[in-house]
């Protein structure tokens, strides 16, 4: 057993990478801060936050005796498995064509994992606040976005002329990393106009427009992994908890059906206005004409290639980018990524862990439905989540949303939040020590994640401009995004 000594001041740090990160997912789709690609300046600002938050691990000792009894209260396999995952990761990654690529990898990953246990003890520790604070923040997100847009669709009748759909939606070099973020967040948006009435009435019927105006933007961006991920979710959401089906399914009718009607409409008005022009591609069109299933079935099948070639240890995290795919930098698809980058072993342990997690949380959630003594902002809270969950595996298994950086972060924060949840409020006294072999993985853990980040991140980031140049340079045509803007190394 060791002892660490409590500092007063270091109670609250673990606040400030979680605001940051708040503050990311607010602005960073809206505003474009630095004078670089939107794609790399996400990549930027999530690895600064994700590093602020494996040093606020070093400066507050409460959250890693926090974190090591969180840890130690998940059952044996699982606390072997998790680590196992990361050395796994390192070896595969050590064995690689580039090693370096590969450790930033398994270093982004163990970041979000740490970042995600935060979210999950910041949770535990403050409650409902923590609730209501995310769901505000995507909220706000959704409001400065829908603006956003509604300006770029005035400018677009003033202006007189338009060169594609995608190009009304601006700080994203793909609509898909825009609605990798809209399966996530929709939920939540859902919840809203029910959840404040009982701070402020005043907010009800406004605040549905939000949800409604986010599935008129995924049905006029052409995607079908996030129309259809995001039914699934709020589908199995309401098959697994029956008996709060009512509510939620009449507020999700009600919001769907508008926000088809608004699509509909906005698609009308823009092929009546671009058949006066020499534009002729039409919104409800490009939902027919955006990513080819052809062109997965070639990134699956080039996956399913690299598992044969190398089942066990996979050919390195990150290294379905060295393939130089014409379609894409990543398999569109995070159970064939991790195949096919960390190996079968790696993967059969994700999804045994993911398996026994969703489990856990079901079973919880369905007994606190069953109690007779419920709060109905809690209920909200937990189907909106479990929607969100669901919603993120099924749209993971057509694109990369565990891939692009402001997807990754909104994931793992989501994650945390259940896992929150789930571990409950953590206001018991509690002792200053806890099992040194958890303070080991978790020191082990932060250590390795920061060096392989910076120390590949180095040399990449000092010229950074003139990297990012020469990659395209190599690799011209459209881009293939993965860690950076042009994923292919």
């Amino acid at each position: 057993m060791i002892t660490i000594r409590q500092r007063p001041w270091a109670k609250h740090i673990v606040l400030l990478p979680f605001a940051l990160a708040l503050a990311a997912i607010i602005f960073l789709p809206s505003y474009h801060p630095l004078t670089i690609d939107c794609y790399d300046e996400k990549r930027i600002i999530s690895l600064i936050i994700l590093l602020s938050s494996a040093v606020s691990y070093l400066l507050s000792p409460r959250q890693c005796r926090n974190v090591s009894r969180l840890y130690l209260s998940w059952p044996r396999w699982v606390r072997v498995a998790l680590p196992l995952v990361f050395l796994l990761g390192i070896i595969s990654s050590l064995k690689s064509f580039n090693p370096l690529f590969a450790l930033v990898e398994v270093g982004n990953f163990a970041l979000l994992f740490l970042f995600c246990l935060q979210v999950a003890i910041i949770r535990s520790t403050y409650g409902k606040i923590i609730d209501l604070t995310i769901i505000l923040s995507f909220v706000l997100f959704a409001v400065l976005y829908l603006l956003d847009v509604s300006a770029s669709v005035y400018a677009m009748f003033v202006v007189g002329s338009i060169t594609s759909p995608f190009d009304l939606f601006a700080n994203f070099i793909n609509p898909r990393f825009f609605n990798q973020l809209q399966s996530t967040t929709f939920p939540f948006l859902l919840i809203a106009p029910l959840l404040f009435p009982k701070y402020n009435t005043k907010f009800t019927w406004p605040l549905f427009i939000v949800p409604a105006g986010w599935w008129t933007l995924a049905l006029i961006a052409g995607g079908r992994g996030v129309t259809l991920a995001t039914l699934i979710g709020l589908f199995l959401t309401g098959c697994l908890f029956p008996t709060a089906w009512k509510k939620w399914l009449i507020s999700t009718a009600a919001v769907l059906s508008a926000g088809t009607i608004g699509a509909w409409i906005l698609d009308s008005y823009i092929l009546d206005f671009m058949a006066k022009g020499p534009h002729t591609i039409g919104l409800a069109e490009l939902m027919f004409k955006g990513a080819k299933n052809a062109d997965r079935a070639a990134l699956w099948h080039s996956s399913i290639k690299m598992i044969h070639e190398s089942p066990l240890l996979g050919q390195g995290p990150m290294h379905f980018a060295h393939l130089h795919h014409p379609v894409g930098a990543h398999p569109h698809n995070f159970i064939f990524q991790l195949g096919s980058e960390w190996g079968i072993i790696v993967t059969v342990l994700f999804l045994l862990i993911s398996c026994y997690a969703c489990q856990r949380w079901f079973i919880k959630i369905h007994r606190f439905y069953q109690s007779k003594r419920r709060d109905e902002g809690e209920s909200l809270v937990y189907l909106a989540v479990t929607s969100s969950i669901l919603a993120i595996a099924a749209h993971s298994m057509v694109t990369g949303n565990f891939v692009m950086p402001l997807s990754q972060l909104t994931i793992f924060m989501v994650i945390g939040w259940a896992l929150g949840i789930f571990s409950g409020k953590a206001d018991e006294p509690q002792p200053l020590s806890s099992p040194q072999s958890s303070y080991f993985i978790l020191f082990s853990i932060i250590i390795m994640a920061i060096l392989f980040i910076v120390y590949a991140f180095y040399p990449d980031f000092i010229p950074f401009k003139q990297w990012i140049a020469q990659t395209m340079a190599q690799n011209p045509g459209i881009l293939h995004p993965r860690f950076w803007s042009q994923g292919y190394f």
